[in-house]
């Protein structure tokens, strides 16, 4: 019954704090306090844009029939964050978030790739114009293949100079069990 009681605890909407959690990764001051940031004396723009999250019981438990739906920006609003962020300074974006559900080969990344085209020209066209470079979380898909926007460079040539696809590294220092491949 308590484990039934905390998965139904976390069905529902809910806001993922998992951006702070990066956040502080990367810009946790070097106060002698707890651990700090790989970019201490980093100035860090904050942006928070609709990926909110739905999912039931059975979504957590992994079952066919269950419902899992994120929200994600559109590639105009995501524009208009880059065009208010170089202003004021920014030099890298990180991005540690994807689809909800992810192409797990090459064949239907390259499927995906041709129904989004203007996805990725307008990410791109934002980083290239705007001198972002964009750190990308590859997943957390277990060895198989990096996410949507991760990959981008491939579909779109002039974007690699401002890309990077980054995965979490296990106790042995290879990639983690749940990182997806780079």
């Amino acid at each position: 019954q308590r484990k039934l009681d905390y998965l139904l605890s976390l069905e529902g909407y809910k806001y993922q704090s998992h951006g702070t959690h990066v956040a502080g990764t990367i810009a946790a001051s070097r106060n002698g306090a707890g651990s700090h940031g790989v970019a201490f004396a980093s100035h860090l723009h904050a942006a928070a844009f609709g990926s909110n999250t739905f999912q039931n019981v059975q979504a957590l438990l992994e079952q066919e029939d269950g419902i899992y739906f994120t929200q994600q920006p559109s590639s105009q609003l995501v524009k208009s964050m880059y065009d208010e962020l170089a202003p004021r300074g920014a030099k890298v974006v990180n991005n540690s978030w994807g689809f909800g559900s992810e192409p797990e080969t090459a064949e239907a990344m390259d499927k995906l790739a041709l129904r989004l085209p203007v996805t990725i020209r307008n990410y791109a066209a934002s980083a290239k114009q705007n001198d972002l470079i964009q750190v990308w979380a590859a997943g957390n898909n277990e060895g198989k293949i990096a996410g949507f926007f991760a990959t981008i460079p491939p579909f779109d040539k002039d974007a690699e100079p401002y890309w990077l696809s980054v995965g979490n590294l296990g106790k042995q220092g290879g990639l983690g069990e749940s990182s997806s491949n780079l």
